[in-house]
């Protein structure tokens, strides 16, 4: 089972105990509690996503951007991109699906 944040699951309760759904059938139940948890639970998804690209970008004392480099063997088409620009669009697509375009990392 995927970890689901404990604000969806508290969320997806509210809506139950209040019964703030119109459908009295399960279904219009598990669709007012999937609608209450769905947003906290896309806003995990986009921190997972955007940590796993930060890990791409990710300057290592041990073995610098051995993650970046092997990425790139992957996706030949990236092969001409230099590394650290390579990592500054990483680093600003996580940003950028977090929500944050300040680019504070």
């Amino acid at each position: 089972m995927p970890e689901i944040p404990e604000e969806a699951v508290q969320a997806a309760a509210e809506v139950l105990e209040r019964r703030e759904f119109g459908d009295k059938t399960f279904a219009g139940y598990a669709r007012a509690a999937l609608t209450a948890a769905a947003p906290l639970i896309a806003e995990q998804a986009r921190r997972e996503v955007a940590e796993e690209i930060r890990k791409l970008a990710q300057w290592e004392f041990s073995g610098g951007f051995a993650n970046l480099f092997a990425f790139q063997a992957r996706h030949e088409r990236l092969a001409h991109v230099e590394t650290t620009q390579l990592s500054m669009a990483f680093r600003a697509l996580a940003d950028e699906i977090e929500g944050d375009a300040r680019g504070s990392r």
